[in-house]
């Protein structure tokens, strides 16, 4: 697996919008960039960044404009603007040839999810999921995430514990807050191995796609391990389970040696199926599963380096995890 080169203070992060653009919260984004400044952070963004748009650009323009940002002689990190839904239309027309041959960092969650998890498992490149360029503009209960996001981005990879709180819903610091308690089946666990994953609702994009080298990265980590995470946005528990169905047919699971699953921001389902009993179906009772951890799209969570090599347990509710280059 090969680590691009660390970001240090005084370089330039380049934001683009491979998937919306923020022109309807720029208050917000500005305030992110603000912090992102003070912590000694020059910004550079694409021209499609403030579009007031679904999509901030064409299929086109939007792969254009990322090719740039990983040509760009001044950027040293890429940052997505925003999540989304339909980054999958610029896949085909992006240039994975030229980005292999400038690899940087690059940072995002949500919708991004697809280029977050192509470049580690066809290309070996590792990315950095957890947060968008907007995400920056935190919440009290948020700060220690965001900063463990900027200290993963320079390279500080320590270990990370879980948070005692998480906010319900997605939004301002009002909203309301519940402890975390994580649910682990069949029991406590400790796990180690190769970590990869992301939001499931953008991954089912490519499965089975000239896109999908899940197969041939599970060989060639299969000594080791594979650790899976999920961040599940609003797939029904169904749609979830028919998404991993898939995913199994595949062989994307190949070689797993335990699975983590965020918390999913909007439940739903149509007959009563959990998100518990979808697990259990793929997995069965042997490969450890833990649920409701800090992964994803409710605040705070966890900074995962996807491609990384993983070591943590989860145990009394509780957990912890530790990214390592290996």
């Amino acid at each position: 697996m090969y680590y691009p080169k660390f970001i240090e203070k005084g370089q330039t992060i380049g934001i683009c919008a491979p998937s919306a653009g923020v022109g309807n919260k720029l208050e917000h984004f500005d305030k992110a960039l603000d912090y992102l400044k003070e912590q000694g952070f020059v910004i550079k963004e694409s021209a499609s960044v403030r579009k007031d748009a679904l999509v901030s650009a064409t299929a086109r323009k939007r792969a254009k404009e990322f090719k740039e940002m990983f040509t760009d002689p001044e950027v040293d990190l890429v940052l997505c603007a925003a999540g989304g839904d339909f980054l999958m239309e610029m896949l085909p027309y992006t240039d994975f040839e030229t980005i292999v041959k400038n690899p940087k960092w690059f940072v995002g969650m949500s919708d991004p999810s697809t280029l977050l998890f192509i470049l580690p498992t066809k290309y070996d490149i590792a990315t950095i999921y957890g947060i968008n360029a907007g995400g920056f503009d935190c919440d009290k209960i948020c700060r220690r995430s965001v900063r463990t996001a900027v200290d993963h981005m320079q390279g500080k990879w320590s270990l990370q514990h879980s948070y005692k709180q998480y906010l319900v819903g997605i939004g301002a610091e009002d909203l309301p807050k519940a402890p975390v308690q994580y649910k682990a089946y069949p029991g406590d666990f400790r796990f180690e191995g190769r970590l990869i994953g992301g939001c499931i609702d953008a991954l089912r994009d490519i499965i089975g796609s000239d896109m999908d080298a899940v197969r041939d990265f599970n060989e060639r980590y299969k000594d080791e391990g594979i650790v899976w995470f999920f961040d599940n946005f609003a797939l029904s528990a169904e749609d979830f389970y028919h998404t991993l169905f898939a995913m199994k047919q595949n062989h994307w699971f190949d070689h797993v040696s335990a699975v983590l699953m965020g918390r999913t921001l909007f439940e739903s389902t149509m007959i009563g199926f959990t998100y518990k009993e979808a697990l259990q179906k793929i997995f069965g009772k042997k490969i450890p599963v833990a649920m409701e951890m800090d992964i994803g799209h409710t605040s705070p969570y966890f900074t995962l380096v996807n491609g990384s090599y993983v070591k943590g347990e989860i145990r009394d509710g509780k957990g912890s995890l530790r990214c390592i280059q290996k």
